[in-house]
């Protein structure tokens, strides 16, 4: 009979490259890894494959970095493994916890093997169930469904605290959800035993934490009972807690837009009382919990009420949100805005993000200037920080690469909006910089950073040139796209590779540049290019329309507004038709955590408010309404008297355009005032 160990590849160096590349690595001359599950500077999370009778099992690996953890209690990694190996021993048989399988040190390193439940993080299970809809627009079966997974919840913690333990890290992304239905806990790193001699181990998730948590004090079972509300929200609202303001009064408010049921909302607020003895026990949650799916069951649903959002609502929040845009959050050390590259990171508390200063229309000063630049206030709340970011730009643009996004184009986006809205003087030096940042070139078409962005640009900034230098500029960038176009009408990119369909990156918005030049010159040449691109695109949404995401600059919302545009330009109703199939696809009051422009709320209310201008109808006006009401409701006060939004997953503030907080004041500001400002970036037809 072979050895097990002799089935398995020999050893190799255990690094994360090495397993992406699919080579195999073993630990403890047992355990083969197929996978890294989750990245950690402390430790990863393994998938593995190891022997058991000879049948090959599955097994999930925690591991425990050496020398990446210490605290002032002299505890190190390898102590905070033994504990949440200690907690499962505790609750074994009686919770549901993936079975304990190995623990042993290697290299220096620490690992706890553990059984591997096959099935979905419930984060992710509870967002397919919400379908990218809040309660109060979902349908019974699934606010039941969701209903009974909480259930589920509270049962596993009143099985922790009848065992004397605190888990203290409560949140969706803590529980697995298996193929029966049944929800798993799967991370007790955090986890409290009530007669533990020394203190708990620190920090948690963002949002889900009580203010004792926070505190570091002494954990009692009431944290969880925090942890219990703060869960409660995204399954309620499809958005994490930290995206609420944490004064009560507001969130009640926040909370009643979205879940529409005063008992659902009382609950969870009770649970979020600062004082520990003001929040219910757990019996009284599962009592509440199990009284609302009974009426849910019996028919007996709240109405819903009044979501839009006022005018005068409005006006406050962009307001209050431009001053934001100035707040120390939004900064570097110094006064310039501030970029941070790991924008989307998780919610990990306290934790630390690099910012960097980006001058660039997507992501930097650039893209801020721009939104600035829109708005009536901007003297008012930000003058001195606009003029010192206008100044910096004004001094390296030219270090910039050329294209539109995160070149020189955008630059010259961005100071021609300002000299058109007389924020920004139209001095022969400013007039200079525009036509310098617009003779860059670039090898590549696209909308971001090729021809296609260059071009729009050149058409926005049309009135710094003369009829015959813009003509040159436009037909070298014309030229360079039509001579990659392929027969079927798709274009090949710099690496003659097909271009995609989306409006950053491929088609969508190379089509888009085209027929903004041929709405100008009326070229045929060029008329005839963009109908192949355009049957192009027909052919793909067809096939594809129900499969894109919602987004601008690469989902679906980029392919109808290009339709929106060839209707607009070409008159021709197929366009419309297709744009407005699109967009149909998408819930009439979608929610999602996803709040910039580029992939988020902003961007898609942006093409809702187009298409409300260009097709008419009050039901594109009421989807961008809904959006706006979303963003009144999640706004979060500064301390400095502005707001500002988490448009991530994670818990980071940025104020740039297309992923920040810039994004949702232009969004708010255009549609208060659809008729003063065009679609970002684009010329006016």
């Amino acid at each position: 009979m072979q050895d097990q160990n002799t089935i398995l590849p020999p050893l190799s160096p255990l690094t994360p490259s090495a397993i992406h590349q699919g080579a195999a690595q073993i630990l403890k001359d047992r355990y083969r890894i197929t996978d890294i599950l989750k990245s950690d500077t402390k430790g990863d999370v393994f998938k593995a494959i190891y022997f058991k009778y000879l049948m090959p099992k599955w097994c999930v690996i925690k591991q425990g970095k050496r020398n990446t953890y210490a605290d002032e209690h002299g505890r190190n990694i390898y102590d905070r493994l033994i504990h949440q190996r200690d907690i499962h021993a505790i609750l074994r048989g009686k919770a549901p916890l993936p079975a304990i399988i190995d623990f042993f040190s290697e290299g220096g390193d620490s690992y706890f093997v553990m059984q591997l439940i096959k099935g979905q993080l419930f984060e992710h299970r509870a967002a397919e169930i919400l379908g990218g809809l809040s309660w109060d627009n979902l349908p019974v079966n699934n606010r039941l469904l969701l209903i009974d997974y909480i259930l589920q919840m509270l049962g596993t913690i009143q099985t922790f605290h009848q065992n004397g333990i605190v888990h203290r890290d409560i949140t969706p992304a803590n529980f697995i959800e298996d193929r029966k239905n049944c929800l798993w806990v799967i991370d007790l790193e955090l986890s409290f035993l009530l007669d533990q001699v020394g203190p708990p181990f620190k920090l948690g998730t963002a949002g889900y934490m009580s203010p004792e948590q926070l505190a570091e004090k002494i954990p009692t079972i009431q944290e969880d009972i925090y942890g219990i509300g703060a869960f409660m929200i995204p399954i309620f609202t499809g958005l994490q807690p930290i995206k609420f303001e944490e004064n009560k009064d507001i969130l009640r408010d926040q909370l009643h837009f979205f879940i529409q049921d005063e008992k659902i909302v009382s609950l969870i607020l009770s649970c979020l009382s600062f004082d520990p003895a003001d929040r219910p026990a757990l019996v009284f949650i599962q009592k509440t919990i199990t009284e609302i799916r009974s009426e849910y069951n019996a028919g007996r649903i709240p109405a819903i009420g009044l979501c839009s959002v006022k005018r005068k609502t409005l006006s406050e929040t962009i307001d209050t949100g431009i001053l934001g845009l100035t707040g120390p959050a939004m900064l570097t050390d110094g006064p310039l805005w501030a970029y941070c590259p790991n924008a989307s990171a998780c919610l990990i508390a306290n934790n630390q993000f690099e910012k960097v200063v980006n001058m660039g229309l997507e992501t930097g000063i650039a893209g801020i200037l721009y939104v600035l630049a829109r708005t009536d206030q901007n003297s008012f709340f930000c003058g001195d920080q606009y003029n010192t970011n206008l100044k910096y730009l004004q001094d390296h643009f030219h270090s910039l690469p050329a294209g539109l996004f995160n070149g020189s184009a955008g630059v010259a986006v961005a100071l021609a909006e300002g000299i058109k809205n007389c924020v920004i003087v139209n001095s022969e030096a400013n007039r200079w910089i525009i036509r310098q940042s617009l003779k860059f070139t670039t090898k590549e078409i696209n909308l971001a950073s090729g021809a296609a962005g260059i071009g729009l640009a050149l058409i926005c900034c049309a009135d710094f040139f003369d009829g015959s230098e813009l003509s040159g500029l436009l037909q070298s960038h014309v030229k360079t796209i039509l001579n990659r176009q392929q027969k079927n009408g798709s274009w090949l990119s710099v690496n003659k590779t097909s271009n995609t369909f989306d409006f950053i990156g491929g088609m969508a918005g190379i089509t888009c540049f085209l027929l903004y030049y041929y709405e100008r010159y009326k070229d045929e040449q060029v008329r005839q290019s963009t109908e192949n691109s355009l049957r192009w695109l027909v052919k793909l949404a067809d096939k594809k329309a129900n499969d894109f995401s919602p987004w601008l600059c690469e989902g679906s919302a980029g392919v109808a507004l290009c339709f929106l545009k060839a209707y607009e330009i070409l008159k021709v109703q197929k366009f419309r038709l297709l744009a407005e199939r699109i967009l149909n696809v998408h819930p009439l009051h979608i929610t999602s955590y996803l709040f910039g422009q580029a992939s988020g709320l902003a961007g898609l209310g942006e093409v809702y408010i187009e298409a409300d201008r260009i097709l008419s109808g009050r039901i594109w006006q009421n989807r961008a309404e809904r959006i706006a009401g979303v963003f009144a409701n999640t706004c979060k006060q500064d301390g400095h008297g502005g707001l500002y939004w988490i448009t991530h997953k994670g818990n980071l503030i940025t104020a740039d355009f297309m992923t920040g907080c810039g994004g949702i004041v232009h969004f708010l500001n255009r549609l208060l005032h659809p008729s003063k400002f065009g679609f970002p970036f684009l010329p006016s037809v």
